[in-house]
């Protein structure tokens, strides 16, 4: 966090009659807001890691576009809830799988490109999180054909010298047009 962060949440706390007002504790908080923090590991380990986690997302889409459902929850560590799109709520990911084995069975090709604005960020050699936006175009059996944009967040984690998801959000933007105006009474009497 930064110094104006921490010293927001001392003189909040303070008015809250939480944390007395004195220079120790602000003399603390702004140590804590300065302190250095060890967030990256070498710059070297930065490309090898960010390289294994775009290689993982691309096994993830990978996976999707094939209808290889397993590979897509492959990314997953067991522990993780997730917040699929299909689903619009949380799942384990066993009800990850499930859920994604049904949607399969249904027969819908779908196939799904990662944009180009991929952002990783690496805290430590263990944790990191990663988005991206996405274009999907989806196929029925009867040939009808829609197409999404989204985001997707992934927490990850290195578990046993691998990276998985241990959280992940894929969300698309609600469709809006103009505003519309309010609907007028009617003028004649």
């Amino acid at each position: 966090m930064n110094l104006g962060v921490w010293t927001a949440r001392a003189i909040l706390a303070a008015f809250l009659g939480l944390l007395p007002v004195n220079a120790a504790v602000l003399r603390a908080d702004v140590a804590m807001a300065v302190a250095p923090v060890e967030w990256h590991a070498e710059a070297a380990d930065d490309e090898k890691a960010k390289a294994e986690i775009i290689a993982l997302v691309d096994r993830f889409n990978k996976a999707i576009n094939d209808g290889d459902v397993p590979g897509s929850v492959a990314v997953y560590d067991l522990d993780v809830e997730s917040f699929p799109l299909f689903t619009i709520k949380y799942l384990t990911t066993e009800q990850r799988l499930a859920a994604a084995k049904r949607a399969a069975a249904s027969g819908v090709k779908v196939t799904t490109k990662r944009n180009d604005d991929m952002k990783i960020h690496l805290v430590g050699d263990d944790t990191a999180w990663a988005h991206w936006t996405w274009h999907t175009v989806m196929i029925t059996p009867a040939g009808v054909r829609s197409e999404a944009d989204g985001r997707t967040t992934f927490i990850l984690e290195k578990r046993k010298g691998e990276w998985r998801v241990v959280h992940s959000h894929i969300s698309e933007p609600l469709k809006s047009g103009p505003p519309q105006p309010a609907p007028r009474p009617s003028d004649s009497k």
